[in-house]
């Protein structure tokens, strides 16, 4: 008997092991070479995941660097910003994954500690759909099924490429499994699993948090909706057969029978005070744990330096924005153009695509299961009586087999034709699953669409009020594919449980090999390998730990954008003007300095201590995207450079030619006794044709006029103006009083110069008014200077003081 029991407790254990193998293959497939590389490589490109990496070696070395810098703190990191150095964020936005994180820092390196986060996503996400369909289920063939197309969904794998939050898909399924044991036996044991769970889920992806409170809300109105609805509580209705026990919801709402008359039941709604108790507690214990950690964070987020600057464009979070972040519905649909079996489609079929966002694709195959499931929705239900008063709403046998967990399904079904019952899932289970996955596919789409001139506004356009932190609404869409491999499961569970054993095994292979193809991105196996440094990074490794370096082009703010410059700089570790986040005085600095092409430039560098400047002259001519349209060379681009600039050294490197192919510079130019700073309404600036710099201003602008000569100086001030599109503005330039009225028609430019005006030793402030409606800018120059609505272009300002 022992022997007997031991057997039936290991035998589904080993298939289940058979099948976590197979998960564990996967992965490494998908991910391939990374388990082979795993400190000098990483999964993907270099996009955000390069600045993560980062952020994990500041934490883990900040104390390193307290002899040379003594400020230097895990929430001050002087290598960025320079010379003035940033505060960063030394609290937990998403605590669960921090603290891990910095616990495994303590025993490894940064890479390590990335590359095990985003491995083990994929694995357990696998593990983790298992057993949340095989609970649904009870079979684990669908159950493997189930966690495959979990494992190998496309947004996933996409996506954690770029960004380790983003990648923790696995904590989701988690937190259904624990909600649905709650709602079948609400105890004290099972909230504690479900609070923790829902942490898991919040405090590895806020974004994941926000989606699956939606998800959760959605489910378990559909769930009510299909009890309330279909089994007529709140009406008078005479009943074949006595009101079962098991007809009533296991949630915060009950549905529960109010005889009237023997032969008649009123149903009305009625509240389990307990489960509601219960809920309530899970509730607020993950809201307190999620606010506090958050706010935290957030209060200590890119405090405002002494020139506090405009918002940017990786900061903005408007309309527009978020209209370009969002999902259609056509790219769920379609396959991945990175796929090697049907990328071709997407590419015949669209040409152009968002990648990021083909990376949707929910696979035909799930599709088609799921639509299976919902025609199996409004199947006649089994009759009361033939319902067993002792099993719950999963009926098991207690034969066991290889996959099902009670009866095989060609045995249920038979027993079920017997009997008048067949093995399914309960149906306002199968209904709420069905809403949530609607409501988060509505979710996922933009705030607006245009039927012809009308803007109809969706659903959607609510995260403006409760959630306007968020940008990129089609990361909604890993829910939404979360809720179709749900669906699809249970759509298969169908179809198995109307065939023998032996035929249902061959089309549960059939469809996992297919699903497989459906989703996979590779080959080829991307993938970024560091364990070669560019030359032009150990060059700089050589220089004194106090030089101050500059890199151009001056990549967008934070060290996210400023990308493998951030990386490398954990070889030469000296500080650096880049990297700087939004408002502090780094930026600013950036923003003033951002083209080297002017006189000035090399002038400001010097003043702030700056003497070296690394020139990457690939990328400058990639990035600033207007360098083909003066039909010079790379080299040349160099040469025509001001003569503050002088080179000294240049490098080569065509394993990676836009950060490898570089000039260092030498800064020998006087420093300039005034400095313009750019603040108010005006953007960050970009070079347009000819090398010229364009910023936007909104309705009101400030220059601040920065004096170190430490005396009141007299200088003339001159900077060029024009109209963004073709809109009568008038431009006022005031400080105390009005210093000049300039009037600008359609596309022309004008000059302002204002003579020999005084500055102040401790700085003079030009407040910049603009007269005349903003006119809204095309969705490239929004996403390029982070604003929907502009009047006027300034260019450099030029300062002469005169002696």
């Amino acid at each position: 008997m022992k022997t007997s029991r031991l057997a039936k407790f290991l035998r589904p254990r080993k298939l289940e092991a058979l099948f976590f193998s197979i998960y564990a293959g996967i992965t490494v497939y998908l991910t391939w070479p990374l388990v082979t590389k795993f400190n000098s490589s990483l999964y993907g490109g270099y996009t955000d995941n390069v600045g993560t990496i980062w952020g994990l070696w500041w934490i883990k070395n900040a104390s390193k660097f307290k002899s040379i810098f003594p400020a230097a703190k895990t929430t001050f990191c002087p290598l960025i910003g320079a010379p003035f150095g940033s505060r960063l964020s030394g609290l937990f936005l998403e605590p669960v994954a921090e603290i891990s994180e910095r616990i495994l820092l303590r025993i490894t390196n940064e890479v390590f500690v990335y590359n095990f986060f985003i491995l083990i996503s994929f694995f357990l996400a696998g593990i983790t759909m298992y057993f949340l369909i095989r609970h649904i289920t009870k079979n684990r063939l669908v159950a493997f099924f189930g966690g495959l197309a979990y494992l190998t969904c496309t947004f996933h794998a996409y996506h954690s490429m770029s960004f380790i939050r983003i990648a923790q898909i696995q904590w989701m399924p988690l937190f259904l499994l624990m909600l649905l044991k709650f709602m079948e036996k609400p105890d004290s044991k099972r909230a504690i699993y479900l609070g923790l769970s829902a942490i898991l889920v919040g405090g590895t992806c806020i974004h994941y948090g926000l989606f699956m409170l939606i998800f959760t809300l959605a489910f378990l109105l559909g769930r009510f909706l299909h009890k309330y609805i279909m089994g007529g509580y709140g009406k008078t209705k005479r009943l074949s057969a006595p009101f079962h026990k098991y007809d009533c919801i296991r949630s915060p709402i009950h549905t529960l029978p109010q005889r009237s008359a023997p032969s008649e039941d009123n149903r009305i709604l009625e509240i389990n005070k307990k489960t509601l108790m219960l809920s309530l507690c899970v509730f607020i214990a993950f809201m307190v744990v999620m606010v506090t950690f958050g706010l935290s964070a957030t209060s200590n987020i890119n405090p405002p330096g002494r020139w506090p600057t405009s918002t940017t464009a990786g900061e903005v979070r408007n309309t527009g924005s978020c209209y370009w972040g969002s999902a259609f519905p056509k790219e769920y649909i379609l396959p991945s153009p990175f796929n090697p079996y049907l990328g071709w489609i997407t590419d015949r079929l669209t040409g152009n695509t968002r990648p990021w966002a083909n990376s949707l694709y929910l696979g035909w195959s799930l599709i088609l299961l799921s639509i299976f499931a919902l025609i199996f929705a409004y199947r006649k239900r089994p009759t009361i009586n033939s319902v067993d008063e002792n099993e719950n709403e999963f009926p098991q046998s207690k034969k066991d087999d290889s996959f099902s967990e009670g009866d095989s399904p060609a045995e249920s079904n038979e027993k079920g034709e017997k009997s008048g019952r067949k093995y399914i899932p309960e149906r306002s289970m199968l209904w709420g699953f069905a809403i949530a996955f609607l409501v988060c596919l509505i979710f996922s789409f933009p705030p607006f669409m245009h039927i012809g001139s009308i803007k109809i506004y969706l659903p959607s356009v609510l995260y403006r009020i409760f959630a306007p932190w968020l940008r990129w609404y089609l990361r909604m869409g890993m829910v939404v594919f979360l809720g179709i491999v749900i669906l699809g499961s249970i759509g298969l569970n169908e179809i198995l449980s109307r065939i023998n054993r032996k035929a249902g095994l061959i089309i549960a292979v059939i469809l996992s090999v297919i699903i497989f193809m459906e989703m996979l991105i590779v080959p080829p196996f991307p993938h970024f390998d560091f364990k070669k440094i560019p030359d032009v990074y150990e060059e700089l490794s050589k220089l004194p730990q106090k030089t101050i370096v500059a890199f151009y082009p001056m990549l967008d703010p934070g060290f996210f954008d400023t990308n493998l410059i951030t990386f490398y700089q954990r070889w030469f570790r000296i500080p650096m003007l880049n990297g700087a986040p939004g408002k502090s005085d780094g930026e600013a600095l950036r923003r003033t300095v951002y083209n080297p092409y002017t006189q000035e430039t090399a002038g400001i560098l010097k003043r702030f201590g700056i003497e070296k400047v690394v020139f990457l002259r690939t990328m400058f001519a990639q990035y600033e995207g207007h360098i083909k349209d003066l039909k010079i060379t790379e080299e040349e681009l160099v040469d025509k450079l001001p003569s503050g600039f002088v080179r000294t050294k240049s490098f080569t490197y065509k394993e990676d030619e836009s950060f490898g192919n570089a000039d260092i510079l030498e800064v020998r130019a006087k420093p300039a006794d005034i400095v313009p700073i750019y603040m108010g309404d005006i953007t960050v600036p970009h070079m347009d044709v000819g090398l010229v710099t364009v910023r936007i201003i909104e309705k009101s602008g400030l220059i601040n006029l920065v004096n170190y000569v430490g005396r009141d100086v007299v200088a003339d001030i001159d900077f060029d103006v024009r109209n963004v599109v073709e809109a009568p503005h008038r431009l006022y330039v005031i400080h105390e009083k009005l210093l000049r009225k300039v009037s600008l028609k359609g596309s022309e430019t004008a000059k302002v110069n204002l003579k020999d005006i005084v500055i102040p030793k401790e700085g003079l402030k030009l407040n910049l008014v603009v007269e005349g409606s903003a006119v809204s800018l095309s969705p490239e120059e929004s996403r390029l200077y982070g604003r929907e609505t502009g009047t006027l272009a300034l260019g450099e300002t030029r300062i002469t003081v005169k002696k």
